[in-house]
């Protein structure tokens, strides 16, 4: 409920249109059951249709940073023509039909429902996963989660972007897999059919989530090596996904982007070009998904975060990965290798294809769902003992203070736009919504809540740590250890 509520603020933090490409997103949702009155009409062009005005096209405050949110009250009621949206089925289509049963012509209405609804989702599928997991496993998604939610997991979780079920499917589908291949009996049904589900809405939000997905797969088998007990269902739960995920990326037009790269008229790149972006994959690229620099930024690239925010965000998951890495067995060190070479060669094959320079087009946020999986592989199966000093409560702090701060920004952007500093969020505010707690107060209670939720996770693993031996792998006849053997 704390998580939750935590990430109601975050759903109440911008206006209808701030997820990047909302347009797109918002258009394609509103036509995510076809056509219907008032809702999506057909505009004489197959590829495109009539949908709310406010949602046609982007937002007037789409890459004007100094521009609050109060310049939507001038747009037009009634129906206009959305020239850009998943009219040719480019974006698979389940999240897009999943969100498109809240749309209504009140259109704000509609997109907080959708938000609140994309935040529970998250947070019940997070915590079912949490007691379903073997004890020596929850620790990994605990913390796998927690070192990433800021900025992006906490913006895009209460979102209407598809990249939120990318989000959780990359948190889900290799801890859920492995730990059913470390279970038996209905625990591991259950693991299995959630790590199908969360494939499924991954794969049913974004053709590349099928990808990674796939990746997790492989992952996961890599991870659990000879050692798994009755590898049947397992195997078979592999393969209903692997079927399932590649029939959702084949129905997609978005899969073309893995040969083609993204839409992009630049010449092609120079060899001194394709040398920088390599180089600088790992400061730029998964900087930014820490919230640093000019793609740590929210919103349509245009909300900047304060320094703090990176600089507790980095220091969070450097201590994540360095304790947990600590004593790594092969099979876990060379999983955890593979996914550092894919959030290095993915971009840059895509930034190639693109002849785009990093920085533009090919966002830190398409590498999230493989990022979380670093950091899961990077804790899977280390003794919870490790993590109940010091070190969780540091995390835990650290993750607290960038969020509020991070949440701060982000009200303040669209409130009174980026400008001089207020510790009201609401200052000057030229934007908020009606019959809604103050800006204010939202940052408050998101705060609040958010610092209390992963108390409450610090607390838990310090519970699996009286309960657990510490052992990684459950498999048959193994003796309990307190160390790492993966």
């Amino acid at each position: 409920m704390l998580f939750w509520l935590s990430l109601l603020a975050w759903a109440l933090s911008s206006p209808v249109g701030s997820s990047p490409d909302d347009d797109f997103h918002l258009s394609s949702i509103w036509c995510g059951l076809g056509d219907r009155q008032g809702l999506c009409e057909p505009s004489g062009d197959p590829t495109s249709r009539l949908v709310p005005a406010q949602i046609a096209d982007k937002p007037c405050f789409a890459f004007e940073p100094r521009t609050p949110a109060s310049c939507v009250r001038h747009v037009d009621a009634g129906l206009s023509e959305a020239v850009w949206m998943n009219a040719d089925g480019s974006y698979p289509r389940l999240f897009y039909a999943a969100m498109a049963t809240v749309a209504s012509d009140d259109v704000g209405v509609s997109v907080v429902a959708m938000r609140a609804l994309n935040a529970l989702l998250g947070v019940v599928l997070l915590v079912a996963a949490f007691w379903l997991l073997p004890t020596s496993l929850r620790p990994a998604l605990v913390l796998s989660v927690t070192a990433t939610l800021v900025p992006f997991g906490l913006f895009l979780m209460p979102s209407t972007n598809p990249s939120s079920w990318a989000y959780l499917s990359g948190a889900l589908v290799l801890l859920c897999l492995y730990g059913s291949m470390k279970s038996e009996g209905r625990r591991r049904a259950a693991l299995g059919a959630m790590a199908w589900l969360a494939a499924v809405l991954g794969a049913g939000a974004r053709a590349d989530s099928a990808v990674f997905t796939v990746f997790a797969l492989f992952l996961a088998w890599l991870l659990a090596g000879r050692s798994v007990r009755r590898p049947i269902g397992p195997l078979l739960t592999s393969a209903v996904i692997l079927l399932c995920v590649v029939a959702l990326f084949l129905s997609a037009g978005q899969a073309g982007s893995a040969s083609s790269g993204l839409a992009n008229d630049d010449p092609a790149l120079t060899t001194a070009q394709h040398v920088a972006n390599l180089i600088f994959i790992p400061v730029i690229m998964w900087g930014g998904i820490l919230g640093w620099g000019r793609l740590g930024t929210l919103g349509w690239l245009d909300t900047p975060l304060p320094g703090v925010v990176p600089m507790f965000t980095i220091a969070a998951v450097m201590v994540v990965l360095g304790h947990g890495l600590r004593g790594a067995g092969r099979r876990r060190m060379m999983a955890f290798v593979l996914v550092v070479i894919a959030l290095w060669v993915i971009p840059f094959v895509l930034l190639a294809q693109t002849h785009a320079i990093l920085g533009s087009h090919v966002q830190s946020r398409y590498m999230l769902p493989l990022f979380v999986m670093a950091v899961a592989i990077a804790t899977v199966g280390v003794p919870a003992s490790r993590w109940t000093g010091w070190m969780s409560w540091f995390v835990a702090g650290a993750v607290a203070i960038a969020g509020s701060f991070a949440l701060h920004a982000n009200l303040r952007r669209y409130t009174a736009g980026v400008g001089p500093f207020s510790l009201d969020p609401g200052g000057d505010s030229r934007w908020w919504w009606d019959s809604t707690p103050s800006p204010l107060a939202v940052w408050l209670i998101g705060t609040v809540a958010f610092a209390l939720a992963l108390v409450v996770l610090v607390v838990q693993l310090r519970r699996v740590a009286g309960t657990s031996t510490g052992t990684t792998v459950e498999g048959p006849g193994k003796a309990p250890v307190a160390r790492s053997v993966v």
